[in-house]
Order: structure tokens, then sequence, then C-alpha cells
């Protein structure tokens, strides 16, 4: 069976990478890190290239089907295709048709975690600027919304607020429904129903 990928999205320091790696180690979950992150650790000039988005687009695939391979019944993105898009948009680069269709049908639910619920401080003015840091949570929600409305699978979007262990602790129950609802849709398509 297919499995459930789950995508935490937000803007820049609103929790994601620290809720998605509590899971390393579920034995129900496989997680897919931060993709920028990643890369840049690597080589952070790559950040001032023209194909940079193409590039996190590119490692973005690979990094999924990678964990769809675990056999894992859930997979945790610390941002996605979505967020690719959305910075796009906020940076002024054009968006490519590839990267829409490849966001249908991608994610089974959406995460936003509030960036309200994280203190934050510029270091200093630009893409670390406390603007940004807005315009980039209002370009996230935008983009889910408007891929949720043309999305066939319907992703359902939810909001992650407070503490980090009250985000856990939603972030666990929504994975005990999901995989019990994915148990009753198996026994049902197993008993012809």
């Amino acid at each position: 069976m297919k499995p459930h990928k789950i995508l935490i999205t937000g803007t820049f320091e609103s929790g994601k990478t620290e809720l998605v790696r509590l899971y390393t180690g579920d034995p129900r979950v496989a997680t897919v890190s931060e993709i920028a992150r990643d890369v840049l650790a690597l080589d952070s000039s790559l950040q001032l290239k023209p194909g940079f988005q193409d590039i996190l687009f590119s490692e973005q695939l690979k990094k999924e089907v990678l964990a769809e391979a675990t056999g894992k019944p859930i997979i945790l993105c610390d941002r996605g295709v979505l967020d690719i898009i959305a910075f796009s948009l906020a940076l002024d680069i054009p968006i490519k048709k590839e990267w829409l269709s490849n966001s249908l049908g991608r994610y089974g639910d959406i995460m936003i975690c509030n960036a309200g619920d994280i203190p934050y401080s510029a270091s200093y003015e630009g893409l670390d600027s406390q603007s940004f840091r807005n315009q980039i949570d209002l370009k996230i929600r935008q983009v889910a919304n408007e891929l949720v409305s043309v999305d066939m699978i319907r992703p359902i979007i939810n909001e992650i607020k407070g503490t980090l262990k009250a985000r856990k602790f939603f972030l666990d129950k929504h994975i005990e429904l999901t995989m019990l609802s994915k148990e009753g849709n198996r026994l049902s398509c197993e008993r012809g129903l």
C-alpha cells in the first residue's frame, strides 16, 4: 500500500525541523529532511545561482522516492514541493509547470506550523527579516489553499500550534488516525467491500 505523506511546512524558524526530528527512528515513519538545508550544507553558494529552485525540486523528489522505498506507512516531509513554489513566488522566480504538476497528489496532509508560537529575532534585513518571514508564511498558506482546491486527492490542511510537546501530541494523534483509516481501507478492499 502506498505510504501516506504528510507535509510539515511553514515559514522559516517555525519549528518544522525540530518536530520532524522527533520522528527519526519511529518504526511507523520515514522522514525527509529539509532539502535546502542539506543542499546548502554542501555548497552555500548555490543559493545565489539561478537554478537553485530546480536543484531543490529535483532533490526533493529524489528524497521522497527514497522515503517511499522504506516501506513505512507514513512519510513526514520537512518542507516540500509546495515550499519551493511559495519561496519562488516570494522571490519573483517563475514557477515551472513541472513543479505544479508534481505537486498534485503528492501529499495526503499539509501541516502548517504556526510561526507565532516560536520566538524569532531577525539577524539582519533582507531574506532573514521579520517581514520576509511573514511574506513566506502568507505565500505558503496561499499555495496550500490553491493546491487543495485543484488536487484530486484533496489533502487536509491543519495548523500546528503550541509548544513542541503540544505539536507532537497533535501529530501523533493524526498519524494514529491516518494509520487506522488506511488499515480500515485495506480490510475493506480485501473483503471486496
